[in-house]
């Protein structure tokens, strides 16, 4: 998805919020995980 390696290289580019950054990325990939499964 571009969409969302966009959206990794700008959360990247903070690195104040790495931590923050890296936690939603987890909470975003379960999240698509459970999409997948649900369909």
């Amino acid at each position: 998805m571009v969409v969302l390696q966009r959206l990794e290289k700008r959360m990247l580019s903070y690195k104040n919020t790495s931590t923050l950054t890296l936690s939603l990325l987890l909470l975003i990939k379960k999240f698509l995980q459970v999409l997948r499964f649900s369909l």
